[in-house]
């Protein structure tokens, strides 16, 4: 991980496999970057830019209404 939002603590789950993951904790723009390296060679790096933002989705307010009974 080359950039990442300045509280976050998300790294590349494991750096070395060739199919990792990594969980963004914060809103923001985190930048990664790919060097694949053999024996004797390195390619030239990959770079993604992955932007993530909080959607706040207001939904309409939902409530149940229980009927109590009355015993007779």
């Amino acid at each position: 991980m080359i950039t990442r939002p300045e509280n976050s603590l998300a790294t590349i789950d494991d750096p070395t496999e060739a199919l990792t993951s990594f969980i963004p904790d914060e809103a923001g723009l985190y930048v990664a970057q790919l060097i694949v390296h053999d024996a004797s060679l390195s390619s030239n790096p990959d770079t993604s830019k992955i932007t993530i933002e909080i959607l706040v989705v207001n939904h309409n307010p939902q409530s149940t209404i229980h009927k109590l009974l009355q015993a007779r």
